[in-house]
């Protein structure tokens, strides 16, 4: 497996043996403040009218940082896939 860091620029080396759990740690996404707190806001606004409970602050900035960190890498490969095949070639 090769890391996200040896693919930059490499379109066609995405999909071939990478994995987004073997840089879930080195792959950080940096949320500002105002948008983490935003997405803290929906989380329990989602649990309240969806799943007819009520999270607190704390509970819904672990499930933001479970997102981010397992997720987010996981989007963030397969989006960027897809515009490969596309065509679209990084810079």
């Amino acid at each position: 497996m090769r890391k996200l860091s040896e693919l930059a620029g490499s379109c066609g080396a995405l999909t071939d043996g990478y994995s987004a759990r073997d840089e879930r740690t080195t792959m950080a996404i940096d949320l500002p403040k105002d948008s983490a707190k935003e997405a803290v806001l929906s989380l329990q606004r989602y649990f309240k009218e969806n799943m007819d409970n009520e999270i607190g602050n704390l509970v819904a900035e672990g499930l933001l940082k479970f997102f981010v960190e397992e997720i987010g890498p996981i989007i963030y490969t397969t989006r960027r896939s897809r515009m490969c095949n596309k065509g679209y070639k990084p810079a």
